[in-house]
């Protein structure tokens, strides 16, 4: 990758691989123009490549998440009593919803939910949870001196658009032509 912006060398690193970053959207080097060569390389030689050329520092945490900070940055969670919050996230049928974000209001720490919508993460005593997915409405959870918080979501239907589901993709109803069937959920 030549001549990339940090921030486009990011997206380019989560479209082929595992890994995800969580970084505050002002950090100084995301817009620096950077070159790395990721080929074949460990995702410990690529981040040091972006270290040194966008001067950001980063923290591989747990279920391939990558936090990145300017240097010498202290996150809040860090000047605080930190402690371990876990928890599962369900919708309102009590399903567990897989793959919501959980961050810690303010900084880049975060984690996302597992198969069974279960998360862990280590937060300052004074922290607000922001707890999101797409879909659903995002809801502000103050930690308070709670060590556990399920949370429920709800549906954002305003958000919701018709999507019509076809056997090879979708697309929305305004831009679909042919013949459509309709299948309407009452609430109950």
């Amino acid at each position: 990758m030549q001549n990339k912006s940090t921030r486009e060398v990011i997206r380019e690193i989560e479209k082929v691989s595992d890994y995800r970053f969580f970084y505050n959207d002002n950090l100084s080097g995301l817009n620096t123009r950077i070159s790395v060569s990721a080929q074949g390389e460990n995702i410990r030689d690529v981040l040091e490549q972006i270290k040194k050329q966008a001067q950001i520092t980063y923290i591989i945490k747990e279920n391939n998440q990558i936090v990145l900070s300017a240097p010498g940055y202290v996150s809040a969670s860090t000047q605080q009593n930190t402690r371990k919050i876990t928890g599962i996230i369900k919708d309102q049928s009590g399903e567990p919803v897989i793959g919501a974000n959980i961050v810690e209001k303010g900084t880049a720490n975060g984690t996302i939910t597992d198969i069974d919508g279960q998360y862990s993460l280590e937060v300052g005593s004074n922290s607000i949870l922001v707890v999101s997915y797409i879909g659903y409405i995002t809801q502000e959870i103050p930690v308070g001196k709670n060590s556990t918080l399920d949370v429920l979501l709800k549906e954002d239907t305003e958000t919701l658009d018709e999507v019509i589901v076809i056997g090879y993709g979708t697309t929305k109803r305004k831009d679909f032509t042919g013949s459509v069937s309709s299948v309407k959920l009452e609430n109950s």
